[in-house]
């Protein structure tokens, strides 16, 4: 491919092309991979970057991941999806030197493993690697100077390749992120999932038991419904010291994600939830029988009966209403209320995450798909204004926050949302006024 006849020619160069002197001639490489990222990114473009799932971690994650665990406790580090080598860079800025830089060289080379599908990408981490070994020796690395990839700097598919690994090595983990489909064998469910929740399942099921678990993932995996099965897995495997939302990944990736760290375990070991902490306090879910809105426009056929119709546009937020005005058609289970409406698009930077509607209408309704539709199991319109005041307090907008990082509202996530009881006295709202 000539992305990758240029990338290997910027591979070449790489050792005496980031950094200038006043000379203006090329000095030391640069580590801390800014001046490589910017290359690469000039040579692929955005969707081919977005296709293959290509977003490097950068030196602020890198730093975070690596802090995460102490590198002293394990004996190498392998980055199954190296690009272009920022994890195991951070990784050289703590281990210990030999007495010289070739030596250094040598015991990293023994303690670091990388696999790339792009051989390019192993050449520059290479690259890196050995400039941090001379530079932290304090000496500027010889035009001359040239060590091949080590043997455990692999060429290939992480989803096939054997990483051979053994009680303690640490994985440090940044997955590509794009949606990719589920082979046949895997148990992560039927369909597209992130590449990453693949990756990681591929790198457990190699793992024995007292390999270090250290990834950078979308926060989906944490949350999404569509995850359970990884998180499963992940809880069944690993003895999670950490499952968090760590926020927004950066400019180059607008995606929430989450950081793993734990310890693989015998999988006969009781499991650990690997979701967020349950909430031993009431419910919404314990009071409402929470569903998606039936109706999807265009796929719904408009054959039923004509009845009132809901939709985000015409159900405002935090307000009561009573009969829709506007009608719709669409052969779809229709809904009775009284009933609240969520919108199921919900990003963290909104400052109310559950918007809600309260429908006080007792008749038949049809609502659309890009709502979220809560019952009261008593029948209650004023059980709904509780709801909605539970809603519009900030405590559920945080703990929204803490657990599902992506932009929308599951089923699930309100189901388990706590409910708090407000008073009107407490906090007036718009709905109160």
């Amino acid at each position: 491919m000539n992305e990758e006849s240029s990338l290997s020619a910027l591979a070449d160069k790489l050792p005496f092309s980031e950094k200038r002197n006043n000379a203006n001639q090329p000095s030391v490489v640069d580590v801390t991979g800014e001046w490589t990222t910017a290359a690469i990114y000039e040579v692929l473009s955005r969707s081919d970057r977005r296709e293959h799932g290509i977003f490097f971690s950068g030196k602020d994650w890198a730093r975070i991941l690596v802090s995460q665990v102490d590198t002293n406790r394990w004996n190498r580090f392998i980055d199954p999806s190296v690009g272009n080598g920022d994890l195991l860079v951070e990784v050289c800025l703590t281990l210990p030197l030999g007495e010289s830089p070739i030596q250094t060289l040598e015991q990293w080379g023994a303690r670091l493993g990388a696999i790339d599908l792009r051989l390019s990408f192993l050449r520059i981490a290479w690259h890196r690697i050995q400039s941090v070994a001379f530079q932290r020796h304090g000496q500027d690395l010889p035009r001359d100077h040239s060590m091949v990839l080590p043997a455990s700097f692999k060429h290939g598919d992480a989803l096939k390749v054997d990483l051979e690994l053994r009680r303690g090595d640490c994985l440090l983990m940044n997955p590509p992120y794009q949606r990719i489909q589920v082979p046949v064998g895997s148990g992560l469910g039927r369909g597209k999932r992130s590449a990453a929740a693949l990756h990681l399942e591929r790198m457990l099921s190699m793992s024995p038991v007292g390999v270090g678990v250290v990834a950078l993932v979308p926060d989906v995996m944490r949350s999404g419904t569509l995850y359970k099965a990884f998180r499963k897995a992940l809880s069944s495997r690993v003895d999670l010291k950490r499952f968090a939302a760590f926020g927004n990944f950066g400019a180059h990736a607008d995606v929430d994600v989450a950081v793993i760290v734990g310890i693989t375990r015998d999988s006969s070991t009781p499991e650990v939830e690997a979701s967020p902490s349950n909430c031993q306090r009431e419910t919404v879910g314990d009071l409402f029988d929470v569903s998606v809105g039936p109706v999807v426009p265009h796929r719904n056929l408009e054959t039923g009966k004509a009845l009132p119709y809901l939709t985000p546009h015409n159900a405002p937020a935090w307000e009561e209403i009573g009969r829709p005005s506007e009608q719709a058609q669409y052969a779809a289970t229709p809904r009775r209320g009284p009933l609240v409406l969520v919108r199921r698009t919900s990003s963290p930077s909104d400052r109310a995450r559950a918007r809600a509607t309260i429908v006080n209408y007792a008749g038949e309704m049809l609502i659309e798909n890009h709502l979220l539709i809560c019952v009261p199991k008593d029948g209650q319109i004023d059980t709904c204004r509780r709801l909605a005041r539970s809603l519009s307090d900030a405590r559920t907008s945080e703990w929204l926050n803490e657990q599902i990082r992506c932009r929308h509202l599951t089923v699930a996530s309100v189901s388990r949302l706590p409910w708090f009881e407000v008073h009107l006295k407490d906090q007036p709202h718009e709905l109160d006024k």
